[in-house]
């Protein structure tokens, strides 16, 4: 809300708080991705990075998925896409939250889960496959949908972490700070 209580454009809310808490919360979610994709790599038999490099299928096609040393093209441009892939998924997550006025942590884990499903249904069966993540190159369909997973709790995480951002102060509590009224 602004000085006068009435909203504030949607606009404006996209680059405050909002904004900041989806980064900081696909920033964590992203982590987690990345982590989890390197264990599944390794359980496959593979390389840590050889699910990383096949997101890049999206630019070099998917011979990517066959790559398993890191290097630039491959491993830079994946974990690039991987994580504002991450910071995308969290920007419906955060704005789901600072439109609730109370959220628990089973609020917040629920919007998580629901955000990793949609993800995983979006990113494999809506979208073409030139512009899936591309793990399925490089690992099986139970660990492409444990990375799902790995997002959902990256998301949730990075919300609880930033639980009480977000949020267009009230009227009520706008001049407070640290427990004081502001002088």
């Amino acid at each position: 809300m602004n000085e006068r209580g009435n909203l504030v454009p949607r606009t404006r809310l996209m680059r405050g708080p909002i904004a900041f808490r989806a980064v900081a919360i696909g920033s964590i979610a992203s982590l987690a991705v990345h982590g989890a994709l390197a264990i599944f790599g390794r359980s496959a038999g593979r390389s840590a990075f050889a699910a990383i490099n096949a997101t890049s299928h999206i630019v070099y096609g998917p011979a990517a998925g066959e790559v398993d040393e890191a290097d630039l093209p491959h491993t830079g441009v994946g974990a690039a896409i991987n994580h504002g892939a991450s910071i995308f998924w969290a920007v419906p997550l955060a704005w789901w939250l600072a439109a609730r006025r109370e959220t628990s942590t089973a609020d917040i884990v629920r919007g998580a889960v629901a955000t990793g499903i949609t993800a995983g249904v979006i990113d494999y069966g809506v979208v073409p496959r030139r512009l899936s993540p591309g793990w399925h190159l490089a690992l099986p369909a139970r660990s492409v949908a444990g990375t799902f997973g790995a997002l959902a709790a990256g998301l949730a995480l990075g919300a609880l972490l930033t639980r009480g951002s977000g949020r267009v102060p009230s009227r009520r509590t706008r001049g407070i700070v640290f427990g004081r009224k502001r002088p």
